[in-house]
């Protein structure tokens, strides 16, 4: 992961929040989108290489599968919001 102080410059943006959650944490995902009003989500969590998936199944399947349709539920909930999958 990148440093968080590269994020620091954009704090004094009204419309800027930083969020350090799990994608599968489906009660902050529902939180972020209610409380700041958020219009489009973009979901770039993924895990790549698969040869790495081959060794730990596992993390794939949390982040790639189960975390984006965490998002998908999300989006049944807020129908009017728009959502890029990267």
């Amino acid at each position: 992961m990148q440093s968080l102080d590269n994020l620091d410059e954009y704090n004094s943006y009204k419309n800027y929040h930083f969020y350090q959650a799990d994608i599968n944490d489906y009660a902050i995902l529902y939180y972020m989108v209610r409380e700041n009003k958020i219009d489009t989500i973009i979901n770039f969590a993924a895990e790549s290489h698969v040869d790495k998936s081959i060794e730990n199944s596992d993390e794939f399947i949390r982040s790639n599968i189960n975390g984006t349709h965490s998002l998908l539920k999300l989006m049944h909930e807020f129908p009017k919001k728009k959502f890029v999958q990267i």
